[in-house]
């Protein structure tokens, strides 16, 4: 795999490659109102509304070294994956990734 990758870029261009594998995470809650304790004949009143509060971890590492490239944004759409290798490829713009 990484020799035909190594093909696919300009002779001349002598930059050291360095390959990664991408994924990205979703981390969060959902709350859910549960049992709770209460005085004998109270009956304690709990408001329902079901909250979901999301982030999104993307990142990439090089198994060869365990260099890392971690970023944390607010949501997962073609936007947020262009701005991570944006972001990616300026970070490692002296390697052939």
């Amino acid at each position: 795999m990484v020799a035909s990758s190594v093909r696919t870029f300009a002779e001349e261009d002598t930059r050291p490659l360095k390959v990664f594998f991408q994924d990205e995470a979703r981390f969060g809650r959902m709350s859910n109102p549960a049992r709770c304790w209460a005085p004998a004949g109270f009956r304690p009143i709990v408001p329902i509304q079901r909250v979901r509060e999301y982030t999104y971890v993307y990142g990439a590492v090089c198994p060869a070294d365990g260099d890392s490239f971690p970023l944390i944004l607010p949501s997962t759409d073609t936007e947020t994956m262009t701005l991570y290798l944006r972001e990616f490829s300026l970070f490692y713009k002296d390697h052939r990734i």
